[in-house]
């Protein structure tokens, strides 16, 4: 696959005046996520008839089809209007790092403002790593494997046998060589709101609002949450975690979110830290009946960061990490039941007190029993050593 270069020529681009925010919505559809694509630009263009004056909406597509290439609109009052400056000849992986940076770079620098927001739409699984290469594995329509953030085919395809996937790690170094740090990242995906992925990100954005779970296939409610985008930085967060999470979709299931205050993620892992090291290990711990999001056949991987400290920990040292964990997660809205193929809603009870809405990995025995990579996988996460879990 060749990666093209988003112009028809060397040519600079003549740049916009400036906004007061330009919000960047990377739509990574080439994949079973296809379908999507177009409802939710319908929504988006609805909704942008809201949006004040002095801002912009962006975004980049990238979807199935024969004769379908990635292009940016502009969204406004409206409709959607392409730029020519961004035409391709040749199709390209939108989850290589690389391009990544490189169309969202482009962006910033054609339309330029006094803060930027991003909005990540496609699949995702938490931090979880794959390959950051076109990796052959086996698929089939109703179990594609979901790592990292936005699969992409390759193929203009919605199912294959290869594809490519941005980790979180490769993603955060593509953020910090962009012109701007990101007010906040907004993250329409599955399983993304990890502490693992907040404190990846912690430097290249300044909140990320996401959910813990498994979220549905037609993602946001992009219609009510799109003005949400303009708002006042913790004000946004509160809105979309509030509108996504009281959206009922299919069978009265609803979506757990959360908001975190980057800034706050070095003293959450000094707390965590000093709560781990103040009673048993995590090897010792019990993981019956805590909250999670996300297994492997039978074996669970991702679970609820607040409930399995809370569980698992001494009181009085719980109660003062609380309270690092509060100024860090600035907003979070539960539920007791969300879509979800990867979990069994008998084996927890979601409540007010134990849900925390960000998810956490912890070592385990059984995964380096059942054959796993997850327990040395984590270690190239930074979170791994900032909390001190690997001591």
């Amino acid at each position: 696959m060749l990666f093209a270069s988003c112009g028809n020529n060397d040519t600079e681009p003549s740049v916009y005046p400036a906004a007061q925010r330009t919000v960047i919505i990377y739509m990574a559809g080439e994949n079973d996520l296809s379908t999507y694509v177009e409802g939710n630009l319908r929504q988006i263009e609805t909704a942008s008839t809201q949006i004040p004056a002095g801002n912009r909406l962006i975004a980049y597509v990238d979807k199935c089809g024969a004769d379908s290439l990635p292009f940016v609109i502009r969204i406004e009052n409206g409709a959607s209007v392409r730029d020519p400056y961004f035409n391709v000849s040749e199709d390209s992986y939108s989850s290589d790092a690389e391009k990544f940076k490189e169309v969202i770079k482009k962006i910033m620098t054609r339309y330029p403002a006094s803060d930027y927001g991003l909005v990540l739409w496609g699949h995702a699984d938490g931090w979880l790593i794959q390959k950051d290469s076109v990796a052959t594995y086996t698929a089939d329509k109703y179990n594609l494997p979901k790592k990292a953030y936005g699969y992409d085919t390759g193929n203009n395809t919605e199912y294959g046998s290869k594809g490519m996937w941005l980790n979180i790690p490769s993603m955060a170094k593509a953020l910090a060589g962009l012109p701007h740090k990101l007010t906040f990242i907004f993250a329409d995906c599955c399983s993304f709101q990890c502490v693992e992925t907040a404190y990846e990100l912690r430097n290249v954005t300044s909140y990320l609002i996401g959910s813990p779970a498994e979220i549905p296939g037609e993602g946001a409610p992009y219609k009510e949450i799109t003005p949400c985008f303009f708002e006042q930085a913790e004000e946004a967060c509160r809105n979309i975690c509030s509108i996504y999470n009281s959206t009922v979709y299919g069978n009265s299931y609803r979506v757990p979110m959360s908001a975190v205050k980057t800034s706050e993620m070095e003293n959450l892992a000094q707390a965590t830290r000093k709560l781990l090291e103040s009673g048993n290990p995590i090897s010792a711990f019990g993981t019956n009946r805590i909250v999670y999001y996300y297994r492997n056949g039978f074996t669970r991987i991702l679970f609820d960061m607040n409930h399995m400290l809370q569980e698992n920990t001494g009181a009085e040292a719980y109660a003062e990490w609380e309270k690092a964990f509060d100024r860090a997660v600035i907003n979070k809205q539960m539920s007791t039941y969300w879509m979800a193929q990867h979990v069994s809603f008998n084996d927890f009870t979601v409540t007010e007190d134990n849900y925390g809405g960000l998810c956490m990995f912890f070592p385990q025995a059984i995964y380096d029993e059942k054959g796993y990579s997850y327990n040395r996988d984590i270690r190239q996460m930074a979170w791994y050593y900032a909390a001190g879990i690997g001591e």
